[in-house]
């Protein structure tokens, strides 16, 4: 698979699994997290980092309560 390819098909699953939140400007911004991320990756090859960015964004949205 493709750069382009492989950041779109994992940024559009990210995305998708987020899904169960049923917001969509929840999806929106996970897809584009998840072109950053899978950018990121692609630059990197190290999934550490990636993670706990993850894990750093996913509690402040939790903190602040939109998720």
């Amino acid at each position: 698979m493709s750069g382009r390819n492989y950041v779109l098909f994992s940024s559009a699953v990210f995305s998708l699994m987020h899904g169960a939140y049923g917001d969509p400007v929840l999806l929106a911004n996970t897809f584009l997290a998840g072109v950053a991320w899978s950018t990121a990756y692609l630059f990197t090859r190290n999934v550490w980092p990636l993670t706990a960015s993850h894990a750093a964004v996913g509690s402040f949205a939790f903190w602040i309560g939109v998720a």
